[in-house]
């Protein structure tokens, strides 16, 4: 009777076990996904942003000052590299996103324009007290060109496409992150001009040169958007990116140098390259946000400081070859985005 008693227990018991851990698992939600916290279950951003930036690039002096006739070094006056008057222009951003209903993740498509034009610089051996020479135009006989004036100006075009696959999570109850993976495409045009006058004491000889830079590149980017809560709906926003771009350069010179007057000498070359360009990109600033009509709408202003950084993007060639220089945009980025 004992062990009728005993094989009944034993069976009950394998039945009641069977019965729970035959109940379907569900894993605990580890990350909770981070929404502006409105109302509507599929969430789209709009935004536009308004740039306030400068780009700096690097070999891009057009003379030099502090050398006498046989290329040495001056005791008279401190010479030094004369390049383009680099200043602050305006550009602007436009974004949208999209929550799509699939554990947080969202979609984001973001395009950049900016168009800077240094101040056209100008340059004159007499002010300076000092010779100044060409380090883009070389004599025929490879001696160094001297020049009275001289005068430079440099352009850039830039626009950017961004297509980003990312999740925004908690990772504590006042801390976010937002990794995303996608797509970068850019398009630039950079011009390069200079001017010397009074090439070789002649004050009726100009040499000039005209250089154009097309750019485009494509290629993977991934980063990350780390954001710290503050009081009174303040947020403390950082955001990391960096990509490489599968590119290709088209560059173009033409030089006009005369020997004498009437009689120029003209060179025109073309160079073309497809490489690797790395590009790194980093954002820090604030956020203020609202909820308004009932938490269905959502009110975002940001202040941020942005910096990007282009390698090797000057592919300028001249008759001592191809320069290199890192291309770098920096500025003040402040944004209005809409949530709803």
């Amino acid at each position: 009777m004992y062990l009728r008693f005993f094989l009944l227990s034993l069976f009950c018991l394998t039945f009641l076990c069977a019965e729970e851990y035959a109940q379907p698992y569900i894993m605990p939600e580890i990350t909770p996904p981070c929404y502006y916290p409105i109302s509507n279950p599929v969430q789209v951003k709009i935004g536009g942003d308004l740039l306030v930036w400068t780009a700096r690039e690097d070999g891009l002096d057009y003379a030099v000052s502090g050398f006498d006739s046989s290329g040495v070094t001056t005791a008279k006056k401190e010479g030094r590299t004369h390049g383009p008057g680099f200043r602050w222009d305006l550009g602007f951003k436009a974004y949208l996103d999209v929550n799509v209903p699939h554990d947080g993740w969202d979609v984001k498509l973001e395009y950049t324009w900016f168009l800077n034009k240094d101040m056209e610089t100008n340059i004159d051996s007499a002010t300076l007290g000092l010779p100044i020479y060409s380090t883009w135009i070389y004599d025929p006989d490879d001696t160094i060109q001297y020049a009275d004036k001289v005068g430079g100006d440099w352009r850039l075009y830039f626009q950017d496409m961004n297509i980003e696959l990312g999740r925004c999570s908690y990772i504590s109850p006042l801390i976010t992150l937002r990794p995303y993976i996608g797509l970068k495409g850019s398009w630039q045009v950079q011009t390069n001009n200079a001017q010397y006058h009074d090439i070789l004491g002649n004050d009726v000889i100009t040499n000039s040169l005209v250089m154009k830079e097309n750019f485009w590149g494509i290629g993977p980017r991934g980063g990350a958007d780390l954001n710290f809560d503050l009081v009174w709906n303040w947020k403390i926003i950082t955001n990391f990116a960096t990509s490489l771009l599968y590119s290709r350069f088209s560059t173009d010179m033409s030089a006009r140098m005369p020997s004498e007057p009437g009689d120029p000498i003209e060179a025109k070359i073309e160079d073309h390259i497809r490489t690797i360009t790395p590009v790194f990109e980093f954002q820090g600033g604030f956020q203020w946000g609202t909820l308004t009509y009932e938490e269905s709408f959502g009110l975002i202003i940001q202040l941020m400081f942005e910096t990007q950084s282009w390698l090797n993007m000057n592919r300028f060639y001249n008759g001592f070859g191809t320069r290199n220089g890192n291309l770098g945009l920096y500025g003040f980025t402040m944004k209005i985005a809409f949530n709803f």
